[in-house]
């Protein structure tokens, strides 16, 4: 004789995925928002760095390689740290 199935619907655990899936689509929608806010921040960020007068610029820039070079160093600091540490082990 053939074997028949039948189909077993379980109303709990579909009510539980359906919740899980709102939730997932609730925190999908909540992470396009904090994209679009993010992008919004990024487009008035260049907005006024556009505006900014050369002598900002440059400033900013000097700003910046000063901050590379600190960077560096302490860098090397940490890198002489490590090699002390390991000659006293």
């Amino acid at each position: 004789a053939p074997a028949h199935a039948l189909i077993v619907f379980d109303p709990s655990n579909y009510s539980q995925n359906v919740l899980t899936a709102a939730r997932s689509l609730q925190q999908i929608t909540n992470q396009i928002t904090s994209l679009q806010n993010q992008a919004q921040m990024l487009i008035n960020q260049a907005r006024n760095l556009a505006s900014l007068p050369l002598s900002s610029l440059q400033q900013l820039q000097q700003s910046v390689q000063r901050t590379q070079q600190l960077l560096g160093q302490a860098q090397n600091i940490a890198f002489d740290v490590q090699q002390v540490d390991k000659a006293f082990q």
